[in-house]
């Protein structure tokens, strides 16, 4: 069984799905950056609102380069928004979790990045693209 989870068809697909993920992440925490330090609204808002923007640069490229989707968009784009929503709020809540012991909302956003991108790719692939 982990065979075929790690087949090299699926390793190469979670590396696009990664590089993606990447544009997104840096739209998300410019987005996140920008509303924190210049426009000084809470962390963990700027968290979900910046993931909202990130999400739709993710969705763009993920239906195009990552899974080459031929499904119609008025059926995959509200099933990723589900998706992308229940990341965002889980962001955003890790991002408060982490601030509320005292740490910088930064470490948080990268903590729950880094556990929420195994969980999406599967989600994305297995029901949504």
């Amino acid at each position: 069984m982990l065979t075929n989870v790690l087949n090299i068809e699926n390793i190469k697909q979670f590396s696009k799905y990664g590089l993606v993920g990447a544009g997104g992440t840096l739209a998300h925490y410019t987005f996140l950056i920008i509303l924190v330090n210049f426009a000084d609204i809470n962390a963990s808002i700027s968290a979900f609102l910046g993931a909202f923007v990130g999400a739709l640069v993710n969705y763009a490229l993920n239906y195009k380069y990552t899974f080459l989707s031929v499904k119609k968009h008025k059926v995959a784009l509200p099933q990723f928004i589900t998706v992308a929503c229940l990341s965002m709020f889980l962001s955003a809540w890790i991002v408060q979790s982490i601030t509320m012991y005292g740490y910088h909302y930064l470490i948080g956003q990268i903590i729950a990045t880094a556990l929420l991108l195994p969980i999406g790719f599967v989600i994305n692939k297995k029901m949504v693209f």
